[in-house]
């Protein structure tokens, strides 16, 4: 039987209570949607200014781990923006 692997692309909108390291994004689990980030997607992250979305990072995803309160996503894989692009 033919197995295919798809890779999503996300947007992340970095709210007060997503963290936000170098590799690592952790995620409240009042996001449910974020359960079906897997290995290998890829996310775009961005902050709120004023009537602006801006773009502060690109990631691939490395590894997902659950917890009874939280998701925490690992990067293999990231670089930084220096949040001057915008999404529309």
């Amino acid at each position: 039987m033919d197995q295919t692997n798809f890779v999503n692309a996300w947007l992340i909108k970095k709210t007060d209570d997503i963290v936000l390291d170098r590799y690592t994004l952790s995620i409240p689990l009042t996001y449910p949607i974020y359960d079906e980030i897997d290995e290998g997607d890829t996310i775009t992250i961005v902050i709120e200014q004023g009537n602006d979305h801006r773009i502060v990072r690109f990631a691939r995803v490395f590894r997902v781990r659950h917890t009874l309160d939280h998701t925490t996503i690992y990067f293999d894989g990231s670089v930084e923006s220096d949040g001057t692009e915008t999404i529309d």
